[in-house]
């Protein structure tokens, strides 16, 4: 059982891709307070309206958004999963499903 479990666990950490969290503080040099937003920054507040975001917290987030940054956002906001990576929850499935077998062929 704890052999199986190890497997299952070493070969979902090496499978699974790792991506870390980037948090700072922005200072209000950063911030955009003119209302004349781009295209680019139009598109990002309507995607993150569709997806439960407020009005003006959608706002104040892609104003939050380099220029850059606000480009490449718009650019892959149409083909962003909106579940997450699914890869990830056929794993999950597959670690149960293969656990629950070995439990029920061992417990006889």
């Amino acid at each position: 059982m704890k052999k199986a479990l190890c497997a299952t666990l070493i070969a979902t950490m090496t499978l699974l891709p790792l991506q870390a969290a980037r948090a700072e503080m922005i200072t209000p040099g950063q911030v955009s307070h003119g209302n004349a937003f781009s295209p680019e920054r139009e598109t990002l507040v309507k995607t993150l309206e569709a997806f439960g975001v407020p009005g003006e917290a959608a706002q104040a987030r892609v104003a939050a958004l380099s220029d850059e940054e606000a480009r490449k956002l718009a650019a892959q906001a149409a083909s962003a999963p909106a579940g997450g990576n699914v890869f990830f929850l056929a794993i999950a499935f597959m670690a149960v499903f293969a656990i629950l077998v070995y439990q029920s062929l061992h417990s006889k």
